[in-house]
C-alpha cells in the first residue's frame, strides 16, 4: 500500500545524525493543525485519483512523541475519521525515551505499529544517540522496548548501520534482546559524499562470510 509520512515534531536528541542536515533548526518545532489537515486533504485526493483503498500513515521526525500522547491520540483519531472508507495502517518511528503506559494504551487503541530506533549495544548506541546534555540514551530505549513488549504492542527495531563495527555482534545483540523484527538503514550519504565511505569500508558494510546466531 502507499505510505504517507508525517513529521510532527523536531528533534529531542543532539544526535550525531543531525549533523547531516540542520535545516530543521529554522522550522517550527511542531506541525501545525493547518498543515496536518492539509496533509489529510492531499492524501484523500491522491487516494481518490489513484483508486487505492489502503494506506500506511507513519509519524516520523525528529521525535514525534514530543507532540505529546494526547495530541497523538487526537491525530490518530482524526486520520481514521478523515479516511474512514480506507484501510489505514498507523505507525510511528520513535527513539523510545518518552514512552510510558499511557503511550501503550494509545498505541493499542489505534492499532499503531511502533518502530524503535536503536543502533546496537550501549557502546555503539550511546556514541550516536545522545541527549542535549550529552548523555547516552540506550538505557531509556531498552525500557521503552520492555514496555512495548509487555503491552503487546506491535513493534520492530530500526538500526542505522554503525559502519566499521562488527555487524554480527550488532545483530546478535538485538536477538539477545528478543527482537525478531529488525531493519537496517544505511547512514545518510549522497552521490557526492559516499566516495570516502566506500574507500574506508568497501561497497557494503556487511561481511560476506556465513554467520549463524546462537
Amino acid at each position: 500500500p502507499p505510505r504517507s509520512t508525517l513529521f510532527p515534531y523536531t528533534t529531542l536528541f543532539r544526535s550525531m545524525y543531525n549533523k547531516a542536515d540542520s535545516t530543521w533548526k529554522g522550522r517550527p518545532s511542531r506541525m501545525s493543525s493547518e498543515v496536518f489537515e492539509a496533509s489529510l486533504s492531499r492524501i484523500r485526493r491522491h487516494l481518490t485519483e489513484s483508486k487505492q483503498d489502503r494506506l500506511t500513515v507513519l509519524f516520523h521526525g525528529g521525535e514525534p512523541c514530543l507532540a505529546g500522547v494526547d495530541l497523538f491520540d487526537t491525530w490518530c483519531g482524526r486520520v481514521r475519521e478523515a479516511l474512514w472508507d480506507v484501510k489505514v495502517d498507523l505507525g510511528i518511528q520513535t527513539n523510545g525515551t518518552l514512552l510510558n503506559e499511557k503511550w501503550m494504551s494509545v498505541f493499542l487503541k489505534h492499532g499503531v505499529t511502533v518502530g524503535l530506533s536503536m543502533d546496537g549495544p550501549k557502546e555503539i548506541h550511546d556514541t550516536f544517540r545522545i541527549d542535549h546534555a550529552g548523555q547516552g540514551s540506550r538505557g531509556e530505549v531498552v525500557k521503552g522496548l520492555s514496555l512495548l513488549r509487555a503491552a503487546g504492542v506491535s513493534h520492530g527495531i530500526l538500526c542505522v548501520i554503525p559502519l566499521g563495527k562488527d555487524p554480527h555482534m550488532v545483530h546478535d545483540h538485538f536477538l539477545s534482546l528478543g527482537c525478531d523484527d529488525i531493519t537496517y538503514l544505511f547512514p545518510h550519504f549522497t552521490h557526492d559524499t559516499i566516495g570516502p565511505i566506500r574507500q574506508l569500508y568497501g561497497s557494503t558494510p556487511c561481511r560476506s562470510e556465513e554467520h549463524t546466531s546462537e
